[in-house]
Formats: structure tokens, sequence, C-alpha cells
């Protein structure tokens, strides 16, 4: 994924092969990344960008933007995924 997707904003959301899923790539204010699982732990249902959380529709689970849950039902974080930098690049370590 190139890193020059996030001069329109701080998250993306991507298709990854290999996932059901897709997947959130959030560009931290230090430069890093962080990259969640676009899946509600609390029913499984797809989560949506709300501004710069992750609201989900089917219960009303809300997380910020480094995974935690900020209302239930959820009690569990989102899936993370480690991000690494490879020049303009940015690659997802899923396995």
């Amino acid at each position: 994924m190139p890193v020059s997707l996030f001069a329109s904003g701080k998250i993306q959301v991507v298709k990854v092969q290999g996932l059901d899923d897709k997947v959130a790539i959030v560009k931290k204010a230090d430069g890093t990344y962080n990259a969640f699982e676009m899946k509600c732990t609390h029913a499984g249902a797809s989560l949506k960008v709300n501004g710069e959380e992750f609201a989900c529709p089917l219960h009303g689970s809300q997380f910020d933007a480094e995974g935690a849950v900020k209302k239930g039902p959820a009690k569990t974080s989102l899936k993370s995924f480690k991000v690494v930098s490879a020049g303009d690049n940015l690659e997802l370590l899923v396995g």
C-alpha cells in the first residue's frame, strides 16, 4: 500500500488478499501506523469509520484509533496487525 494514500486523511480502509474482512490502517501522529480488522469483537459485524474512530452499526460498540473499546457492548479490543514501512510503501504482516 503506498504511503501517499494517507495524504487525504489518517485512516484508510483496504481489502487484503487472504483476509475475509477489510483492514483499517491508521496513521499516527508520530508517523507510525496501526492496522485493525474491521470486525466488531462483540458480534462480528463489519465496522464503519466514524471520524477518527470505528463504530459497529449492529449494537453500537465504538473503538478508538488505537483499537481499544470506547463503548460496549464489545469488551475486547480490535484484532491488530503489524505494519512495516518499506520505503514509500506499507506492508501488513497478517500471519
